[in-house]
């Protein structure tokens, strides 16, 4: 890949919200269930590398992890086909340069991301493995569910140690993109859903070092709608939402404005330009 460049998101209003898919950092996407977050960190930057380099070279791979189930081989062939990728291009990928690991548990999720034995990410690369994209997808999901199940008398102690090891997480995954100069995507939810009425609270989940470590946090929107609280009409998000036009809000950049939105589609191409 030209490394001096940003990626094109093949979506003018993202390239110019973002400036790109950027190389050698760590990008967070967060939002709440089925907004498009898989489509932003995996579906569409593999197609987008697909379509910058043709086909990848013997060692080269995409790495994503999966806990949630969100990524999807038939969504992946469906963007990348409507990027002008060719098809035996896709199958190819599928076939030999696609490292795709699900995880049941937080301690599998953990060892993958920092261990070094053969079957983490270090021991493929120490196998000449040659990342081109690193996701972990939903990075926050099993941690999430094990908080829940906590005690509240206990919920702040408990938390503190996955909090640490999603920070270990995101630091392997800066170094790694850093090395091989690659993107790479750490997902997440948002913090809750009461915090729609808080701009304050809008953040992913993960803890203090994820959001140090990430360079850029995007935060994927449905559109609002207006409630009543306590005699007062709000705009919150709409989480029942249907269509397809998304709100991505810009929430950290090293060179772009925080806060600059845009309303894009999610269609066949991922996330597209309004018609």
């Amino acid at each position: 890949m030209n490394t001096s460049d940003k990626i094109s998101w093949g979506c003018r209003s993202l390239d110019n919200l973002t400036g790109g898919i950027e190389r050698g950092v760590v990008t967070v996407v967060h939002g709440f269930s089925s907004v498009g977050k898989t489509t932003m960190s995996a579906h569409q930057p593999i197609a987008r590398i697909l379509s910058e380099i043709g086909k990848p070279r013997e060692n080269q791979v995409f790495v994503v992890t999966d806990t949630d189930g969100g990524f999807s081989l038939t969504r992946l062939r469906q963007v990348c086909l409507a990027h002008g990728v060719p098809n035996e291009v896709i199958e190819e990928v599928i076939r030999k340069h696609l490292i795709y690991r699900t995880f049941y548990s937080f301690q599998e999720q953990h060892e993958f991301w920092t261990g070094s034995d053969k079957e983490s990410l270090h021991g493929l690369i120490k196998q000449k493995k040659e990342p081109l994209l690193i996701v972990n997808d939903a990075a926050t999901v099993i941690y999430r569910n094990i908080i829940l199940k906590l005690d509240s008398r206990y919920k702040m102690v408990g938390m503190q140690p996955y909090l640490g090891k999603l920070g270990d997480q995101a630091i392997n995954m800066m170094e790694i993109a850093k090395t091989f100069d690659c993107p790479a995507f750490m997902v997440s939810y948002t913090s809750s859903e009461a915090g729609q009425a808080f701009v304050e609270m809008d953040r992913p989940i993960g803890g203090r070092t994820v959001k140090e470590i990430a360079k850029t946090i995007i935060r994927i929107r449905f559109p609002t709608k207006r409630i009543r609280v306590q005699n007062e009409e709000k705009e919150i998000e709409d989480t029942d939402y249907q269509g397809r036009d998304r709100v991505v809000v810009l929430q950290k950049h090293r060179d772009k404005p925080i806060g600059d939105k845009v309303i894009v589609v999610l269609g066949n191409k991922g996330f597209e330009d309004p018609s």
